[in-house]
């Protein structure tokens, strides 16, 4: 059937309709308004087919709830019902517009995160910490700059937090936020781990502790490390530090572990020779060299023992490859090519 013949047929159910509406008017006999009602119900039956059927294609299956609608609009509405439909609403329908014009969706590349956690035991993690830290410092675009920060979480605190401490000075807002909700994140993980651990060491006998106060006293300088330097923060958790590890080596003198953080926590506190003794008593106990000798070389600048700096630095080895470490080493060294960080 063609338009035009539908809109024909469309036009004599609106003329039934007028009809109906004129019966009504004209002194009415009871056999003229039943007429009247069954032809106004008539038209408006045939008004809801042939407006289904000029629908668009996509608009064919309509609903059952739409179909009584339009039915209920011409029953109630006579004549204007129908105008008012094909007035108002045929013309939005009928005409198809083209999709507006589409943005083209920008896919920013993210850094790839490792497969696994990172393996400690070996200089991967150096690299990684390395790769970021460049990212964070020279990357232009703030996206990349974001993903770098996200992928500090496959680092070990120690890499991770100077990476973070930096973001936090970035231009960028959205940037700073991330870091500063990472740092949080880490802080909120600590005080937890503290917490636990404390109610587990008041159920336990003073013999049985040394483990927990070890672990507390490593929570407690990871805590410390996350807040301003010198701060009065700084300076509360890092007692409460020393106070476990002191606990800690009243049940295990010879854990060399305690011992060098003993030293750092001296180091951290510019308590320099309580420092140097604690480094000392952490060889004694097993420590590798090349992890004190770093120590050793920031106690012999802080002192102005400048001529010894070099010397510890070189015991250090080639372990000194991390990116905090890179820069003075190659100072001490006389390398030319050291450049500033931004």
């Amino acid at each position: 059937m063609s338009s035009l013949v539908r809109f024909a047929l469309l036009g004599v159910v609106m003329a039934l309709d007028a009809l109906a509406v004129t019966m009504l008017f004209l002194q009415p006999r009871p056999v003229d308004v039943l007429m009247a009602l069954l032809l106004h119900v008539l038209a408006a039956l045939m008004f809801t087919r042939q407006a289904t059927v000029q629908l668009p294609a996509h608009y064919q299956d309509a609903r059952q709830d739409a179909l009584i609608l339009v039915f209920a609009s011409t029953l109630l509405l006579p004549v204007l019902g129908m105008i008012g439909i094909l007035i108002g609403v045929g013309p939005a329908l009928l005409r198809q517009r083209a999709d507006p014009a589409r943005q083209p969706l920008h896919h920013y590349g993210q850094m790839a995160l490792p497969e696994q956690a990172t393996d400690h035991d070996s200089d991967r993690g150096v690299k990684w910490a390395m790769r970021l830290t460049g990212a964070l410092q020279h990357a232009d675009d703030p996206n990349q700059r974001s993903a770098a920060l996200i992928a500090t979480l496959s680092l070990e605190d120690e890499m991770a937090l100077p990476l973070l401490r930096h973001a936090i000075k970035d231009p960028e807002d959205e940037v700073r936020l991330l870091a500063y909700a990472l740092l949080n994140r880490k802080e909120k993980a600590i005080e937890k781990r503290i917490r636990e651990r404390t109610a587990e060491l008041e159920s336990l006998p003073i013999e049985d502790t040394a483990w927990q106060q070890k672990a507390l006293a490593n929570d407690y300088w990871q805590l410390a490390r996350m807040v301003a330097p010198r701060s009065s923060t700084q300076v509360s958790l890092l007692e409460r530090a020393k106070e476990h590890v002191q606990e800690a080596l009243k049940l295990d003198a010879h854990d060399g572990g305690l011992q060098f953080l003993l030293g750092r926590i001296g180091l951290e506190e510019r308590d320099l020779q309580a420092a140097s003794e604690a480094f000392a008593q952490a060889k004694a106990c097993g420590v590798d060299d090349r992890q004190i000798a770093p120590m050793l070389a920031e106690i012999a600048f802080l002192r102005g023992h400048y001529g010894t700096v070099r010397q510890h630095l070189r015991a250090a080895g080639p372990g000194l490859s991390q990116s905090a470490w890179s820069n003075a080493l190659a100072f001490w060294e006389g390398d030319q090519r050291v450049r500033s960080s931004p």
